[in-house]
C-alpha cells in the first residue's frame, strides 16, 4: 500500500514538473506585453533600414537601388544596417530623393541621394548623387570624444561657429571620412568690414557723380557709375576628422 503511494506521488510531481516547463517555454516563445516581436534581420543581427516607414512598392525599389549604390562605394551591408537609417524618400516625376541618417558614436549626419537616371539599350538606368559625392568609403569603426575634437577645433582655427558633422570626401587619396566642421567666429568684424565697404562704395559714387555734373555731363543725361567687386577680409574653414583628429585649415573669402 505504501508503495502504492510513493508511486502515485511520483507521478503527481513528474506531472508538476511538465506542466512547469511548456508554461516556461511558452513565455519564451512570445514576447511579454508592451514589447515588440524580434524581425527575421535582427534575429541575425541586422537593423531594419526602413525603421517603420511605410513604402510603396515602388519606393521600396528605390530604397533599395539607394542602398546598393551607398555600399558600393566600399561600406559593407552590415556596416550600413548598422549605421544608416532611412528618413525620408520622394519618390515623385522629376524628383526622387532618398534621405539617409548615419550614426556613429557621439555624432550624427544626414545624407541625400539624389537619383536621376539614363537611358541606355532601351531602357532606364538610376544614377545616385551619392555615388559620385561619397567617393570611396570605408567601415569607420571608432570616432574621437566630441570634446576632444571641439578642442582640436579651436586649436586648428580659434573660436569658431556653425559646427557641424559632414561625411565627405576630403583627402587627397578620395577617401570619404567623417568631419567636424566649423568656421572661424570673424562674423561681426566681416560684417563690420562689409558695412565699411559699402560706406566706401557710396561715397566713391557720390564724388563721381559731383564729377560729371561739373563737366560734360548734362541734366537728365544718363550718369554710368563703376562699381568694383570687392572681396572682403579673409576667414578660416576647419575639418576635424572625428576618426583621425587631424584638422584641415581651409581659407575662404567673404563676400
Amino acid at each position: 500500500m505504501t508503495r502504492i503511494r510513493v508511486a502515485a506521488a511520483l507521478a503527481v510531481l513528474v506531472l508538476c514538473a511538465a506542466a512547469a516547463g511548456g508554461a516556461h517555454a511558452q513565455g519564451e516563445a512570445a514576447p511579454a506585453k508592451g514589447q515588440r516581436a524580434t524581425t527575421a534581420g535582427e534575429a541575425h543581427g541586422r537593423k531594419e533600414p526602413v525603421s517603420g516607414l511605410k513604402l510603396s512598392d515602388d519606393e521600396e525599389r528605390l530604397v533599395r537601388s539607394s542602398k546598393a549604390a551607398v555600399v558600393a562605394t566600399g561600406l559593407s551591408g552590415a556596416y550600413f544596417d548598422e549605421h544608416f537609417r532611412l528618413v525620408k524618400v520622394v519618390n515623385q516625376p522629376g524628383n526622387r530623393q532618398v534621405i539617409w541618417k548615419y550614426s556613429l558614436g557621439e555624432y550624427e549626419t544626414t545624407l541625400n541621394d539624389v537619383v536621376g537616371f539614363y537611358t541606355a539599350g532601351g531602357g532606364r538606368v538610376d544614377t545616385h548623387s551619392l555615388a559620385g559625392t561619397l567617393g570611396s568609403t570605408y567601415d569607420i569603426r571608432e570616432t574621437i570624444p566630441r570634446r576632444r575634437a571641439e578642442k582640436i577645433m579651436r586649436e586648428c582655427i580659434g573660436r569658431y561657429a556653425a559646427a557641424a558633422v559632414v561625411y565627405q570626401r576630403l583627402a587627397e587619396d578620395g577617401r570619404t571620412g567623417l568631419y567636424l566642421t566649423a568656421h572661424a567666429s570673424g562674423t561681426t568684424r566681416r560684417a563690420t568690414g562689409k558695412k565699411e565697404r559699402e560706406r566706401e562704395r557710396e561715397e566713391r559714387a557720390r564724388r563721381e557723380a559731383q564729377k560729371r555734373a561739373k563737366g560734360d555731363a548734362t541734366s537728365g543725361e544718363r550718369v554710368e557709375i563703376r562699381e568694383d567687386d570687392e572681396e572682403g577680409p579673409p576667414f578660416f574653414i576647419g575639418y576635424v576628422n572625428l576618426e583621425t583628429g587631424k584638422c584641415i585649415k581651409a581659407q575662404g573669402i567673404a563676400r
